[in-house]
Parts: C-alpha cells; sequence; structure tokens
C-alpha cells in the first residue's frame, strides 16, 4: 500500500533561515581567532624556550586555551548564544540552583527571573531569565537549564519565549526527531534546535533551545490563536517531594490526568480578550467534562491528531510525553476540540518497552481512557498501521533526515557515542507490526448445549460460543460463520 504523506511545508522546518537562524555563523570567527592565538603563543614558547626561559605558565594555558577552542568549535555549524549576567543577579541564580539540589527537586516562580543580556550575531538582547527543570538532571552539570523571556519587541529565531538546556535532559536528537515527526504530521510541536552557549565569558557547549508553548508557537503550527491548558503540576511535584522517584510516579494522586487541576497559559492575557476568555471556559469545561467522565474521548478530542499523536508516540517509545505533568493541550476555536502539544517526550527508540498499543496507556489512567474510546481507538490503530507500513521510515526521513543528521553530527563532538535513532525506528516498526498484526487476535470456545429449554418449553440443542480476545486493544464482533460440515467433537476444544 503507496502512504501518500503531507509535504513538509514553512511550519514544519522549525528554523529556517527566514526565521534568523542559520548553520556556520560561528566556524570563521573563532576558528581564526584560535588559530591566531595557538600561532602566537607557540611563538612566544619557541622564543622564550631560545632565551633559556621556559615558557610560562600563562603561555600554557593560552595554548591549552586554544587548542580547546578550536575542538569545540572548528567545522561547527551551530550559531553561538552569548549570555552575561552582573554577579549579584547570578549569584541568586547560584542560591537558587544549591537549594534546589539539596531538596531533590526544583520549585520557581515568576519572582526568580533575572535580568540579563543575550548577544546573538552582533545584536545584544534585554532578556530575563531563571532556573527550570523539575528534577536536578538539569542542574547536577555546568549546563544549568534555563527559562529565557525576551523583553519588549526583542526575538531570537522568531521567538519571545525559550528554554535552553543540556541536550541530555531531552535525551539528545532523540527529542528534536519526534519533535520533527510531529510537526511533519501536522500536530503541534514546540520549535526546537541546538545552539553553542556562552555565559559570563565561559564556553558551555551545546545547548538545546526549545520553544515555550505560546501563541507564536501556535502560529508557527499554522494554527488560529487559541487557548493552552495542561494539567497543573504544582501538587504533583509538592507531592513527590522527598519521595522515591519510583514510588511517587506510582503513587501520586496529581499523577492521573482524571484528578489534576487544569491550568491555563498567560492567563492574564486570556482574561483580558473577550474572545480567548470565552475559548478558555470553553476549553476548560470540554477537559473537566472528560475527566469526569461526563464527555467521551472522542467528544473532547480532535480525533485524527490524538490517534497521530499516540502512533508517532508508539513508534518513538517516548512515554514520557504522555505523563500527567508533560502533556499539553491547545483548544482549537475553528473545530472546537482539543489538539494534543508535542513535549518533554525523552523518546528512546532503540530502548525496549511497553507502548499504547500493548498497555493501552500503561500507567496513565487519562491515556488509557482516550485509547478506550473505541471511536479514537479505531483511528489510532488505523494510524498506525499507516505508519507501520515499511516505506514510511524512507520518506520521514527524506523529510527531516537533513537537519537531524546535522544535529547528530554536532553532538558527536560531545558525546562521540551517540547512535543514529534511525535503525531503532526500523527495529520498533518490526516490534510493533507484530503487536498490530498477531497471529492469533482472539479464541472461540464452542459448548453444545443439548438440554436448552426454549422459549415455546421445547428442549432444544443451543451452540454457545465464547469468545477471548488475545490482544490489549477492543475487537469488534462483526459476523459469526459456522460451518456446518463440523462435527460436534470438532467443535468443542
Amino acid at each position: 500500500m503507496k502512504v501518500t504523506l503531507p509535504k513538509i511545508s514553512s511550519t514544519r522546518t522549525p528554523f529556517s533561515k527566514a526565521s534568523g537562524f542559520s548553520y556556520g555563523e560561528t566556524r570563521p570567527v573563532f576558528l581564526v581567532i584560535a588559530l591566531l592565538v595557538l600561532v602566537a603563543t607557540f611563538l612566544l614558547g619557541g622564543l622564550t624556550y631560545r632565551s633559556g626561559i621556559r615558557p610560562s605558565s600563562i603561555v600554557t594555558f593560552a595554548q591549552n586555551q586554544a587548542v580547546d577552542l578550536i575542538q569545540q568549535f572548528s567545522n561547527s555549524d551551530l550559531p553561538t548564544l552569548v549570555f552575561d549576567m552582573n554577579f549579584d543577579n547570578f549569584e541568586r541564580i547560584r542560591v537558587k540552583r544549591e537549594e534546589a539540589l539539596k531538596r531533590g527537586q526544583l520549585f520557581t516562580s515568576d519572582e526568580d527571573f533575572v535580568p540579563a543580556e543575550l548577544t546573538f550575531n552582533n545584536q545584544t538582547f534585554p532578556i530575563k531569565m531563571r532556573l527550570k527543570g523539575d528534577l536536578t538532571d538539569h542542574l547536577e552539570t555546568d549546563k544549568w537549564s534555563y527559562r529565557i523571556h525576551m523583553k519588549g519587541d526583542g526575538r531570537l529565531f522568531g521567538l519571545r519565549r525559550f528554554s535552553i538546556q543540556s541536550p541530555h535532559t531531552r535525551a539528545f536528537h532523540n527529542e528534536q526527531g519526534f519533535l520533527y515527526n510531529l510537526a511533519y504530521e501536522g500536530v503541534l510541536a514546540p520549535r526546537y534546535h541546538f545552539v553553542n552557549v556562552e555565559f559570563n565569558g565561559k564556553r558551555k557547549g551545546i545547548y538545546a533551545l526549545e520553544e515555550f508553548v505560546s501563541r507564536e508557537m501556535i502560529e508557527a503550527n499554522g494554527r488560529r490563536e487559541g487557548v493552552l491548558l495542561a494539567f497543573d503540576e504544582t501538587s504533583f511535584w509538592e507531592y513527590a517531594e522527598g519521595l522515591n522517584v519510583a514510588f511517587w510516579i506510582l503513587s501520586s494522586p496529581g499523577h492521573l490526568g482524571v484528578a489534576a487541576p487544569i491550568r491555563v497559559y498567560q492567563n492574564n492575557r486570556i482574561a483580558q480578550n473577550k474572545t480567548l476568555s470565552a475559548q478558555s471556559e470553553a476549553a476548560i469545561d470540554k477537559l473537566r467534562g472528560f475527566q469526569e467522565g461526563k464527555l467521551q474521548a472522542s467528544e473532547v478530542f480532535d480525533i485524527d491528531l490524538m490517534a497521530k499523536y499516540l502512533a508517532i508516540v508508539d513508534l518513538w517509545k517516548a512515554p514520557h510525553a504522555l505523563e500527567t505533568h508533560n502533556i499539553r493541550w491547545y483548544y482549537n476555536p475553528i473545530t472546537t476540540k482539543i489538539e494534543p502539544v508535542g513535549f518533554d517526550a525523552e523518546p528512546s527508540p532503540i530502548d525496549l518497552g511497553e507502548s499504547v498499543l500493548s498497555a493501552r496507556g500503561g500507567t496513565f489512567d487519562h491515556i488509557r481512557r482516550i485509547v478506550d474510546d473505541p471511536v479514537i481507538s479505531e483511528a489510532f490503530i488505523r494510524q498506525l498501521d499507516r505508519i507501520l507500513q515499511p516505506e514510511y521510515i524512507g520518506e520521514l526521513r527524506d523529510a527531516i533526515g537533513t537537519d537531524t543528521n546535522r544535529s547528530l553530527k554536532e553532538l558527536r563532538k560531545e558525546q562521540p557515542d551517540l547512535v543514529s535513532f534511525w535503525p531503532g525506528l526500523e527495529q520498533n516498526q518490526t516490534l510493533l507490526r507484530r503487536l498490530l498484526d498477531p497471529p492469533l487476535v482472539g479464541v472461540a470456545y464452542g459448548r453444545l448445549n443439548n438440554n436448552y429449554l426454549g422459549p415455546s418449553g421445547q428442549v432444544q440443542s443451543v451452540l454457545n460460543v465464547d469468545l477471548a480476545n488475545a490482544l490489549s486493544v477492543p475487537l469488534t464482533v462483526i459476523g459469526v460463520e459456522l460451518d456446518s460440515k463440523q462435527s460436534d467433537d470438532e467443535m468443542n476444544p
């Protein structure tokens, strides 16, 4: 079967040159400077050696720095972001980090933002920034994660709000591939790329830059301005503090989407707009109606986009994107349906683990209830069957492979052992296909009852058939065929 997929549009090239993002801007400057420093220090070292004076520690240090500079930035196609923050503000950041490391979690508010400056391509922007990330994996290395807001009319690659974080916190290039796959299928996803970062004069290496859920993200994905929602995770993390991670993941009541409060992004701005305020009320009513069981999932969510989202989550083995505190929602004012937004998936296509197909939502009660809706379940299986066709991976590679392969090349300069996700996706396709097309979908047990008392009071022979579903997804019985030539012994296993 030939699968026809949507063409890549401008909304599916998240960092195009048209938006100001381009490759190769930093290479000439850093490489020339590094080479000049290296040559100068070696010449200086030679002169001092001939004079009978051993090269000073300053010369040795300069040589080491030049070599390090060449290793980090030679042949780099990534742009460089330069951040500057004064001592007092950085001290506030440092104290907040120490507090988070002691508590085992980071709790933030708007009061944690501090002013700073961001320079890119010889242009300096006023910004405010704070630490971000729920768990301390965002803070344990020297690459701390930050939430950044551009001030005034400032934009970086068309973004007003975004995060930078160590690539390992988002599964390196796997997150980029997952988000690009969502965008390729028309599912909402933030723009995502990699950049070099320098902070207060110190090179920090490669960071992942991730767009924050915002109206700019909605517009970039070709949607009408609408309301963005999430399950409020505050109580979830407060409950989790001090508990064993495995314990609170399984036991926290806030982990269940059917019990979590609902919050609206940029609620103050929404409240000042009558149209958006009405949309916010409608969105909350729908999502709460689903939580309370008053509305079926297919009445609340965009059926096709939800089915695609679940199928792509399975393909990439990204159940992290389904967790209550990670999943984001968009209320589409045109369709009046709620759409999923890709976020924080940490996909691991080369790892084995349960899928939506095999576990029907696993431990995520809100996802299980969505998949249990027969309308969405049917759409999910149909979309999964489509992306499991052998030609799908090749077409996806043609669409997003250039950017993701380039990212892998850059990331390998810091993580040489990183591998491409394409073989993992192909392997996962095969495994999921076995689940979707098993040799046995169900078992029928026939029992002949010769003593059945019919409506007329006469004893009749009746065949009782018990059906057992061998799959983890619902089966629909569309008919029964009986081979009249079969003997009674053959009909009774």
